[in-house]
């Protein structure tokens, strides 16, 4: 024994307790596989004959026996909370360990000391709880299988105080590389169990199973593992992981957590975690498998990515949070980190009774201090992110958030059911730029349409993208230098007419909106121009169907003509004209709340209610004011005009 683990061994008290051995010997040729196909650490020792099984336990806290029966090896330990170490944990293919406890509330951690990483070939049962602790690493080959009450394969360390009094605190021991903990077989957790896996790095390219319990995959130098309660458990990473960590073919791993596999927790919760100091890998969490955490009778499925502040968060497979059984609501994911991206992914919360909850980047409107924001966002044509009721029910909420720049290529579901019930809430935003060329549909076949909420910092709305949002220069880089926004007036036809969407445009931080090109809709529903700065409509929008015509600003700057075939146009603040304006909302009202001024000609065409809130003409006045004499005027406050008037 090296002196490094002497001491190690000294510190935790390891060195006086009681001490079963086995002696069983693999042959050297075994293990040099073995440790060649798991290549879980970096600096790795030359290879050295192995024993197999678990071969020798060291009592620290409680008593255990160690029985091998030709392939099957059953251990029993007699404490709830039992501690062993060993200097090798490994199962051979063929080879069946059971590991019985006093009841499934029961804890066994065991500690390996050697230089050698633990590799799991065979099969591994307990009716308890199992902590395997192997800071060279750990490695759950592609036959393996595992089934436990719960499991925890770490490679950081546990002091056996804090074990002991049930704080679950890890850390990296020192004079150890960086090691991973690898899953390619089959782990299942018991009814309400859990399943953690803590390492420098984490994959997971097999199955892991633990229904109304939790998984948690996490990377980072110093974890705290948090039980929150019925089978719940998350990871809160609290020093991140700096330099590469190797994987099973030796090579650097792209991400310190990552899921090609299958990870399944109904009724549960999923959560990726990881925290990185350096940027020299591809991406910190990155799914290109299946993360299904569906609902149950007693409750959602909820799956959390989370990257920490720096790197890139990849999902490019399948998160299925839904609730298809009868009566059964969608789920809650939510992916966070620096930057995100949805690569031709697909995101599913939808519900029989009712869409569940995305938020993919951060929160609603960025407000919520609980979830972080990311600094960029894509998402890929070829993704999809469904929040639909399904039978009856209301459409989900999603929200796509960056603080500096998203570009939303994707598709968004959030419909109300098909037998009653409204459409659903969808935010794409990038604060200070957002390029919108996706699609969201939140329409309701039974019910009110819901809506669509783009709302970054400053908007044009044009007929052609931006020439300066193109991903030549990276999916994460928003190369036009005013940070601007640029949605087009297609864009919001679809969401109108074939989506049959309500479509808020919003700005924050005191930013405008700037009606740049001339508009056609088609489409019915409502569309709102919610600035926090001015509203400057400098051209026509003119729709063919009974549009709703909404408009709120610090001031707004009326300088076209606007055409509603049957809808509603209304001016939520004071309006300044910059042109002659004519106004034509069919059957439709004209409303106008506040004041209105500017030397220009105004024309009201209604044969429904024309409206005038307050004062018009106060302050600069109109050179005409002419209302439809077909419908009805209703004027609150005076009217100035340098010609005539006609109502």
């Amino acid at each position: 024994m090296s002196g490094r683990k002497a001491k190690a061994l000294r510190r935790e008290g390891l060195d006086k307790k009681r001490t079963t051995t086995v002696r069983l010997k693999l042959p050297a040729e075994r293990w040099t596989k073995g440790l060649a196909a798991a290549g879980l650490m970096t600096g790795v020792l030359a290879p050295t004959p192995s024993l197999a099984f678990i071969q020798t336990i060291t009592d620290v806290n409680g008593h255990s026996t160690n029985v091998i029966n030709g392939n099957t090896q059953t251990i029993t330990s007699d404490n709830s909370r039992f501690i062993g170490t060993t200097a090798s944990a490994n199962i051979n293919g063929g080879e069946y360990v059971k590991w019985y406890q006093p009841s499934a509330g029961s804890i066994a951690l065991l500690k390996v000391a050697g230089d050698s990483p633990s590799i799991w070939n065979g099969s591994f049962w307990s009716n308890g709880q199992f902590f395997l602790q192997n800071p060279s690493g750990v490695l759950f080959g592609s036959a393996s299988r595992v089934d436990v009450a719960s499991l925890t394969a770490t490679t950081l360390n546990i002091s056996n105080q804090d074990f002991l009094s049930g704080n679950y605190r890890f850390s990296q021991m020192a004079g150890y590389a960086n090691a991973a903990v690898v899953n390619q077989g089959v782990i299942t957790a018991g009814p309400g169990g859990y399943v953690a896996l803590l390492g420098a790095a984490v994959r997971n390219e097999g199955v892991i199973i633990a229904n109304a319990g939790s998984i948690a995959l996490a990377a980072g130098k110093a974890a705290t593992l948090d039980m929150r309660g019925d089978g719940l458990i998350e990871f809160v990473v609290t020093d991140a992981v700096s330099g590469s960590v190797a994987g099973p073919n030796g090579e650097s791993l792209a991400s310190y957590v990552s899921n090609t596999g299958t990870l399944q927790a109904d009724g549960g919760m999923v959560t990726l975690t990881a925290n990185a100091a350096t940027d020299i890998i591809k991406s910190v969490v990155n799914n290109e498998g299946v993360i299904r955490a569906q609902s149950m009778v007693e409750r959602n499925g909820v799956v959390v990515l989370s990257g920490g502040n720096e790197g890139i968060v990849s999902v490019a497979g399948t998160i299925d949070a839904s609730g298809a059984g009868a009566g059964q609501t969608g789920g809650t994911v939510q992916v966070t980190g620096d930057k995100i991206g949805l690569f031709d992914g697909r995101i599913n919360v939808a519900g029989d009774a009712g869409g569940g909850t995305v938020r993919f980047g951060g929160d609603f409107h960025g407000t919520n201090p609980d979830v972080q924001n990311a600094s960029r966002v894509y998402v890929s044509a070829g993704s999809t992110i469904n929040a639909d009721a399904l039978s009856n029910g209301d459409g989900g909420k999603v929200a796509v958030w960056s603080n500096d720049g998203t570009k939303f290529y994707g598709n968004i579901s959030a419909r109300g059911g098909a037998h009653g019930g409204d459409g659903g809430f969808v935010e794409v935003s990038g604060e200070r730029y957002l390029d919108f060329r996706g699609r969201v549909d939140a329409g309701a076949p039974k019910g009110k349409p819901g809506t669509l909420l783009l709302d970054p910092d400053n908007i044009t709305i044009d007929n052609s993208a931006d020439a300066n949002s193109t991903d030549t220069t990276g999916v994460f880089t928003a190369t036009d230098n005013t940070m601007n926004a640029t949605v087009t007036w297609a864009s919001i036809d679809t969401e109108l007419n074939t989506n049959n969407t309500n479509v808020e445009v919003k700005t924050t931080n005191s930013g405008n909106i700037t009606v740049g090109a001339a508009g056609s809709i088609t489409g019915g529903n409502t569309l709102f121009l919610n600035a926090q700065g001015v509203v400057n409509i400098n051209f026509d929008i003119t729709t063919t169907n009974a549009t709703n015509l909404k408009f709120t600003g610090t001031s707004i700057n009326l300088g076209a003509n606007l055409t509603s075939a049957g809808g509603t146009i209304t001016f939520n603040n004071p309006v300044a004209l910059t042109a002659s304006s004519t106004l034509s909302a069919g059957s439709g009202g004209i409303n106008f709340t506040s004041t209105v001024n500017g030397g220009f000609a105004l024309t009201a065409n209604s044969t429904g209610a024309t409206t005038f809130g307050n004062v018009v003409g106060g302050t600069t006045a109109l050179t005409s004011l002419t209302t439809n004499a077909g419908g009805t005027t209703t004027l609150t406050g005076s009217v100035t005009t340098s010609g005539a008037q006609t109502y």
